[in-house]
């Protein structure tokens, strides 16, 4: 009992007291480290500052002394794959923050201990290219930042009952898709004007595909053209219920 009490005692005594810190101060802190940023109005490349510096300084030199090539390759697949993922989903970077970060990745994994500039033994192509078909498997940032998009895309066009997938249409499309939707971008949200951009680069990649007899052949837009209603002068009352297979 006695050894008890002093081995409570003990760490009793030990205990650090920041873990006595209420939880909301911690959040409050981790906050203030990493704020959520909310782009309005025209964006700029320094609206992007905060996902280059975070890859800047998970990328630093002195880690790079400490690693070989295979390690090098291996800390810029995990800071591609995890840093930008979240602003990616909901903004299209420019060019300029792509090739910013493929620069410092490109620097980093091919830098030595002596300097920076290292000698980049493999096309940036192939470095970028799955290793299933012979490449490094680091991620484009382009190509990244596209396909993480497209899932909005993809969403919009399958996930009706989404809340803000009912705001986007009732906001922007108007009764219409994607397909038939204005380009107009005016005073419409970076999110908005993010996934007509992507649209613009996944458009040749769908194809209506018809239901089994529930798509009407005047009234649903099964056609890229548009209604088939608009295309004639009137349909006939007997030919108003005929479905497309």
């Amino acid at each position: 009992m006695e050894n008890l009490q002093n081995q409570n005692a003990s760490s009793t005594g030990t205990t650090p007291t920041s873990t006595n810190a209420p939880a909301s101060n911690i959040t409050q802190h981790q906050l203030l480290q990493d704020p959520p940023r909310i782009i309005k109005g025209r964006v700029r490349n320094t609206d992007f500052n905060f996902v280059i510096n975070k890859i800047s300084r998970s990328l630093a030199d002195w880690r790079g002394k400490l690693l070989n090539k295979a390690g090098k390759l291996a800390l810029a697949r995990s800071v591609t794959t995890a840093i930008p993922v979240y602003p990616m989903q909901n903004h299209s970077f420019s060019r300029f923050v792509c090739a910013s970060i493929e620069k410092m990745v490109r620097t980093f994994i091919w830098s030595n201990n002596d300097s920076l500039r290292g000698i980049h033994l493999v096309n940036w192509t192939i470095v970028t290219c799955s290793t299933r078909n012979g490449g490094l498997g680091v991620r484009d940032s382009r190509l990244s930042n596209v396909s993480l998009l497209g899932k909005l895309i993809w969403h919009l066009f399958n996930s009706p009952d989404k809340l803000w997938v009912g705001i986007l249409k009732h906001k922007y499309l108007k009764n219409t898709d994607l397909f038939h939707q204005s380009m107009s971008t005016g005073l419409a949200s970076f999110t908005r004007k993010s996934t007509m951009k992507t649209f613009s680069y996944l458009h040749d990649g769908f194809v209506y595909k018809l239901g089994s007899g529930d798509v009407s052949l005047w009234y649903d837009r099964w056609l890229e053209e548009g209604l088939s209603a608009e295309l004639i002068l009137a349909v006939h009352i007997s030919d108003i219920d005929l479905r497309v297979n």
